[in-house]
């Protein structure tokens, strides 16, 4: 009977908990203590109570803090309504009666397509929308795909107010918008960029070709229109190719900074049919601007043209008239003149870095006219730091000044002046004076050259029958000097003479005598060719009993360094007392120091023995100057055969040796003659020479001859060459 019982308590609380998920069935339901509905009875059945106060907390009349769901870690048996926790995914899921469904998120995608799908239509109550990313992110913040391939719009914005439709606000520099593969922009900065535009009727504006923009409007016109076509700017390019552009009455143009006309020939013209029809292009304002005419035309001739077919052309300017060119400036005149005439100031021609050129083609003799008209006006020429020249390539030069007393002065304040003629004639610069003598005067020098290849290229003539030449000099020298002969010449009279006559000197100190015959670098001859019988060439001295006659050699070390010779006769020496001749007849020798790497001939040591001790190093010994007579003679005087070489060089292997030497070599006994090949061996090698070397060397002028005797134990101790 207990198990009976226990069995019907537990059917009875299964009924009312299954009957707690129909609320509506407690209404009217009878209990087992109570016979009757609840319809505002008291409840006195326990159960009836608890599945009341269930059904309150789920219909929303009590309020719940909290509620608890099953925790589940896969999707449950599946029932349309039922709710579990998957503690999977930490998530609530539903069954919609075809699958499992989980809140807030769609299985298919990431998106909002559910949201979409309970309802199209956002209201933003309060407040803007907004979707941020984060900086790390760097994902796009809101993308939109139309996936439709058809006519369908992508996106339409509607604003019914007077605000922004779209408002971007870029706080970085670059594009706001960027068009389809980066085809056009408009950037922060306001600036748009686009291949083209399409107009209304399908006409383009576009720049496809660089520095052009293109207006592609079949044979429609592209108008401009100011208010009424009247006033208009109409820029008709038709189908019949005419291309106009027609102003009507629209007079002015304003905030125009370029025309620019297409490649090809182009013209502004005003067809004037009244007087007062004047085309005038100014810059009219008051401030430092300018109106330039500039052509890039590369011709050399007509670059800018300005003509006028039968008026003439008048400039004027409140200043300057300011004219640059980088070549030349030419005006051209049919047959009249060109005339400029000044009420006040100076007319000046300056060109800052070229040449002012003034040309005549007239064959007159006044072809160029410089007229300082007025009685008290001058002409003045100045140049820098070049020179003035003016060439005559047919006539004459000539300056006249017909003013009586008044003198022709040519000044160079800083620099010379010069009268330079090319004519072939003794008299190219002729100095005339009809009236009065020719007085040249300088603080310095005057000096007189004459190129000419002739005796008497410069000439000094006193042409008057009793004329003299009479040359005068202050404390300094009188210097004649030439790069040939000085020859005194007198041929007028038998009893003429030619003397040096020096009526003040007293000095017979050497080299200061009261008259000096010179020559530095050459002899003196003093010779008589005169055909008769006498003393013709006579030193003297007959000043006094104290008086010598002195013939000096200071430097001359040959044996005939004083000759006295007589080709057909003898030499006679007549003195009141005896003769004396001193003589020391010691032979000039030149010993070598066993250091001299280098050794330099001089003509002075023509005649003597040059000694070569055993030398430290190897020896270049180079001859002077070809001349003819100079003679030198080499001897080795070392204690042993010399280790080092020497080198004879002539200085030039235009003056080479003529003959050859012979060797013997001390080891085997060998004799070999070397020879110069007499074309240009200039040098002569000498290897390890020993006792008995010696080697003789004459010059003809030209060449050096040489001979020698030279003594090696070097198998080829001897080696011509060129320098």
């Amino acid at each position: 009977m207990k198990k009976i019982a226990v069995a019907l308590l537990v059917l009875m609380f299964i009924s009312l908990a299954l009957a707690t998920l129909d609320p509506s069935a407690n209404d009217s339901r009878s209990t087992f203590r109570n016979g009757y509905q609840w319809g505002g009875h008291a409840l006195k059945d326990k159960a009836t109570i608890w599945a009341q106060a269930v059904e309150n907390s789920l219909d929303g009349t009590l309020a719940n803090n909290n509620l608890l769901f099953s925790q589940l870690t896969s999707d449950p048996t599946s029932t349309a309504g039922r709710i579990y926790y998957n503690t999977t995914i930490d998530k609530f899921k539903f069954y919609n009666d075809t699958a499992w469904v989980t809140f807030g998120v769609n299985e298919a995608s990431d998106s909002l397509d559910d949201a979409y799908n309970g309802g199209a239509a956002i209201s933003v109550d309060s407040g803007a929308v907004t979707l941020t990313a984060s900086d790390a992110a760097s994902n796009t913040v809101f993308a939109l795909v139309q996936s439709d391939t058809g006519t369908a719009v992508g996106m339409t914005i509607t604003n019914a107010g007077t605000g922004n439709t779209i408002d971007i606000q870029n706080a970085q520099a670059g594009t706001d918008i960027e068009g389809t593969d980066d085809t056009w922009n408009v950037a922060t900065t306001g600036v748009g960029t686009f291949l083209s535009f399409v107009l209304e009727n399908g006409e383009i504006i576009s720049n496809a070709v660089n520095d052009k923009i293109l207006f592609n409007t079949g044979d429609e016109d592209l108008l401009i229109d100011f208010t009424t076509l009247a006033n208009g700017l109409v820029l008709t390019a038709n189908s019949t190719g005419a291309t106009i552009i027609d102003f009507g009455d629209f007079v002015t143009l304003q905030a125009m900074s370029t025309i620019a006309f297409e490649p090809a020939a182009a013209a502004i013209t005003l067809t004037a049919d009244a007087g007062t029809e004047d085309l005038t292009i100014s810059q009219a304002g008051a401030v430092d601007a300018s109106l330039i005419l500039t052509s890039a035309g590369t011709s050399t001739t007509d670059a800018m043209i300005i003509t006028t077919s039968t008026g003439t052309i008048d400039m004027n300017s409140a200043d300057n008239l300011d004219i640059d060119v980088a070549d030349n400036i030419t005006i051209d005149t049919a047959g009249g003149s060109i005339t400029t005439t000044l009420v006040g100031g100076d007319f000046d021609l300056d060109a800052t870095n070229a040449s002012i050129n003034l040309d005549a083609g007239e064959a007159v003799a006044n072809a160029i006219v410089i007229d300082a008209s007025n009685a008290g006006g001058g002409i003045d020429i100045d140049a820098g730091t070049a020179s003035i020249d003016i060439d005559v390539t047919g006539g004459d030069f000539t300056v006249d000044n017909d003013g009586a007393g008044k003198d022709i002065t040519l000044t160079s304040d800083a620099g010379r002046v010069i009268l330079k003629a090319e004519e072939a004639a003794n008299n190219a610069i002729t100095f005339v004076s009809v009236a009065g003598g020719i007085d040249a005067d300088a603080a310095l020098s005057i000096v007189i050259t004459s190129s000419e290849e002739q005796s008497d290229a410069i000439e000094i003539a006193a042409s008057g029958t009793a004329g003299g030449v009479t040359i005068d000099s202050g404390t300094g020298d009188i210097t004649l000097t030439s790069t040939d002969d000085i020859v005194l010449t007198n041929a007028t009279a038998v009893g003429d003479m030619i003397q040096l006559l020096n009526t003040a000197g007293t000095s017979v100190t050497e080299n200061s005598a009261a008259i000096q015959v010179t020559a530095t670098a050459g002899g003196i001859q003093i010779q008589s060719d005169a055909a008769i019988d006498g003393d013709v060439i006579i030193l003297r001295a007959d000043g006094g009993v104290t008086n010598d006659i002195l013939i000096h050699n200071d430097q001359g070390t040959g044996l005939d360094c004083i000759d006295l010779q007589a080709d057909a006769g003898g030499v006679t020496i007549t003195a009141a007392l005896p003769v004396v001749i001193t003589n020391a007849f010691e032979l000039p020798v030149v010993y070598l120091a066993s250091n001299d790497a280098t050794l330099t001939i001089l003509a002075n040591d023509s005649g003597q023995t040059h000694i070569f001790p055993d030398i430290d190093a190897d020896t270049v010994v180079t001859l002077p100057t070809a001349a003819a007579g100079l003679r030198y003679h080499f001897v080795y005087a070392g204690g042993a055969e010399d280790a080092h070489d020497w080198s004879i060089e002539t200085g030039n292997n235009t003056n080479f040796y003529l003959g050859g030497v012979v060797t013997h070599d001390d080891d085997d006994g060998d004799t070999v003659v070397y020879f110069s090949d007499e074309s240009d061996d200039s040098k002569i090698s000498i290897l390890t020479p020993s006792a008995g070397t010696t080697i003789d060397i004459w010059c003809d002028g030209t060449n050096w001859w040489i001979t020698g005797n030279i003594v090696s134990g070097t198998d080829t101790s001897v080696v011509f060459s060129q320098i």
